[in-house]
């Protein structure tokens, strides 16, 4: 919505500005869920020729799981009628709507598929018609730069309960944050850092495991990597692939892991930014590279 906003103002050449005259107010008290009340707060505040519009976030976490059921829906839609049109499927298919699709009542694919989509596009539309309940996150425009600084500068936490900053660039916000409660977010952050906690504590285990493998003789202790150290003993070869290349190879591989996991903890917390998000999965990754290398 706000990237909306921002792209209408931009039309006016007269509004180019709009986005440093905006203002982001998270945690608004329940008494103020309504555009209307929003702006009568901040009319009230500044006045009403200072302030040019007032906007909540709407919740639409119903639209948007609908939206994505819609699109994997019509991706096998797709799919379908792709292979038939270039002739590599010579009848309609069939599927099964039972579990995973191995058991239950075969019907025809594509008018399934057609009869899916038909429901989904209504539902959208009758929740597009509805009204949508409002988060407790909205966006103010004023007409000029020097209000909006006044309004993020003021102290609205104490009479209002609610915190003002200047509006961010609508790219670096993470929408779906906006949607969760207040006790949401601290249950998802309490369970990253306990997830982090655990990652950082384990993660020197198969390190030092993947490092004892440099020793021949280590090898040699191992019951059932035994075999190796006896292939190393008769041939040269196979000793300097054991010493150099797989040890090294192997840990390269598994540290080619650690942003991915580290990615799909931090994602679980949902940060307001997303370069906060991308600050702290980079701080993450250099603690744990740094662990590695102190375990090495």
């Amino acid at each position: 919505m706000w990237t909306a906003l921002v792209y209408i103002e931009r039309l006016n050449p007269a509004h180019r500005d709009a986005t440093s005259r905006t203002v982001m107010i998270t945690q608004l008290p329940e008494h103020i869920k309504s555009e209307k009340s929003l702006r009568e707060m901040f009319d009230e505040l500044f006045g009403t020729e200072r302030v040019v519009s007032a906007h909540l976030i709407p919740d639409v976490t119903e639209l948007v799981v609908l939206d994505r059921l819609r699109q994997t829906i019509y991706q096998k839609y797709k799919r379908i009628n792709d292979l038939i049109r270039e002739g590599k499927m010579k009848k309609r298919p069939t599927i099964r709507l039972g579990f995973l699709g191995l058991c239950g009542e075969e019907v025809d694919a594509i008018t399934y598929y057609t009869e899916e989509l038909q429901f989904l596009d209504e539902a959208i539309k009758d929740k597009q018609r509805s009204k949508l309940d409002m988060t407790s996150t909205g966006f103010v425009t004023f007409r000029t730069v020097q209000t909006a600084m006044e309004s993020a500068q003021s102290l609205l936490t104490n009479d209002y309960n609610c915190t003002v900053s200047i509006a961010p660039n609508p790219n670096n916000i993470n929408w779906s944050r906006f949607t969760l409660k207040s006790h949401e977010y601290q249950l998802r952050t309490a369970m990253v850092f306990a997830l982090l906690g655990l990652l950082f504590l384990c993660w020197s285990i198969p390190i030092t495991f993947i490092s004892a493998f440099t020793n021949i003789q280590t090898i040699r202790k191992t019951h059932f990597l035994s075999f190796l150290a006896d292939w190393a003993d008769e041939s040269s070869f196979v000793k300097a692939i054991l010493e150099t290349v797989l040890p090294s190879l192997a840990l390269n591989l598994f540290l080619v892991l650690l942003p991915l996991i580290i990615k799909f903890i931090s994602q679980r917390r949902l940060n307001q930014f997303l370069s906060i998000f991308q600050f702290n999965m980079l701080v993450n990754y250099l603690c744990l590279q740094l662990e590695s290398s102190t375990a090495l």
